[in-house]
């Protein structure tokens, strides 16, 4: 199978570190940078980019000296000041799209959050946004796509788990994003409650909201264990991932260190460390947490993992993670937004060792043939198992 990429969306999710700010506070660091007088040409914004990456780039180092015009375009640019193959990250994209997404909330499309392009040329539906023109036409997870790169707002669907084929004319629309979904509470085979939720990026408006909307829920059930479904999480601002890791942990982590952050030589006087924030009237205080977790949960889903594991039990469940531990501030110019790596983030414990990625305590695999919140469903399934048996199921 190939990965399809939606455009710019999992791109500025899985890259936004805004320093438990908003994701527009401007960083001290780059205070200077918002006084320039923009030169708006492109060779302009080129200038401005490359000056950015000598000088606050984690690794400025490394960055080569290069000929400005020998590049054509911003990106091509980009491509060849980064350091490979640690920087996956860093990008550039039009003011526009920052807008929509981390002011408003909003995206404008047919409401696809994840598929795969499938060998024989059609497309998989792994999540679609709720709210969204395709959710309401009926399209849902497990379902395929059989023209794929001829929709232009016509959908031949294959519906999940049958031979029913359905035609369905949508056009794309601005709608809200639903980040906090699937709400259930299970009951094991020991009498044991188990809150669940997905949730699908730490960016919103509303987002912290929405998720003490859930812990209040949670916390009137009187759970036992909660699952917290970061599959298709590739990440946000960690100030909402803290207060998500408070919440968990109640007073067994509120107060103490989430993250620290470390900059390049240039700015090291800007190290710092970032806090569970306490005393949270939702709290669940819980003693340990499963996460679902697959290659698409990234960035701040990974923060909030490894920054719980210094004081709670933390079981992950799924296949290893994407491997970001880098952060970045967002910065406006002209009518781009720039976001070089600058920092390293460790937990409380001086641990930073997820490059790679974060290994499952339990392997298992995304499982289409059920919707997200159901507990047959293959990752949901391992987690109980776990919660039940105290183990993996292949141990």
């Amino acid at each position: 199978m190939k990965r399809m990429n939606m455009i710019f969306i999992f791109i500025i999710l899985l890259i936004l570190n805004a320093c438990g700010g908003s994701g527009t506070k401007e960083s001290k660091l780059y205070f200077d940078y918002q006084k320039i007088k923009p030169v708006c040409s492109t060779e302009g914004k080129k200038r401005f980019v490359y000056e950015l990456f000598n000088d606050a780039y984690y690794w400025a180092d490394s960055v080569p000296d290069i000929n400005l015009s020998s590049y054509e375009t911003i990106y091509q640019l980009l491509d060849v000041l980064k350091k490979k193959p640690e920087d996956r990250f860093s990008f550039v994209i039009p003011q526009s799209y920052y807008g929509d997404i981390f002011v408003d909330g909003e995206i404008t499309g047919y409401g696809i959050k994840k598929s795969n392009s499938l060998d024989n040329g059609t497309m998989m539906i792994y999540a679609i946004y709720k709210d969204s023109p395709l959710y309401y036409a009926g399209v849902r997870r497990g379902d395929v796509i059989l023209n794929p790169t001829n929709m232009e707002g016509n959908f031949r669907v294959l519906k999940r788990g049958t031979q029913d084929v359905v035609d369905i004319h949508v056009t794309p629309q601005k709608f809200k994003i639903k980040n906090v979904i699937n709400h259930h509470i299970f009951t094991n085979q020991n009498g044991k409650k188990v809150g669940y939720f997905t949730l699908y990026s730490f960016v919103g408006p509303n987002l912290k909201e929405e998720i003490d909307s859930e812990f209040a829920k949670l916390k009137r059930a009187d759970v036992d264990e909660l699952i917290v479904d970061l599959r298709y999480n590739p990440g946000g601002l960690l100030k909402i991932a803290s207060y998500l890791g408070s919440l968990i942990g109640g007073d067994r982590v509120g107060g103490k260190v989430f993250i620290q952050q470390k900059y390049n030589r240039k700015y090291s006087k800007y190290n710092e460390s970032f806090y569970f924030p306490k005393n949270l009237k939702n709290a669940l205080n819980l003693d340990r947490v499963f996460f679902i977790i697959t290659e698409d949960s990234a960035s701040a889903s990974e923060a909030l993992i490894d920054g719980l594991k210094p004081f709670i039990d933390v079981i992950t469940v799924g296949s290893k993670s994407y491997g970001k531990q880098f952060g970045m501030h967002l910065v406006q110019y002209c009518d781009i937004v720039v976001a070089a790596i600058d920092t390293k983030n460790f937990n409380a414990n001086g641990d930073s060792n997820y490059t790679n990625g974060i290994t499952p305590t339990c392997k298992a695999s995304d499982d289409l043939a059920h919707l997200l919140g159901d507990k047959d469903e293959g990752l949901i399934k391992e987690a109980l198992y776990y919660i039940t048996f105290d183990k993996c199921s292949d141990q």
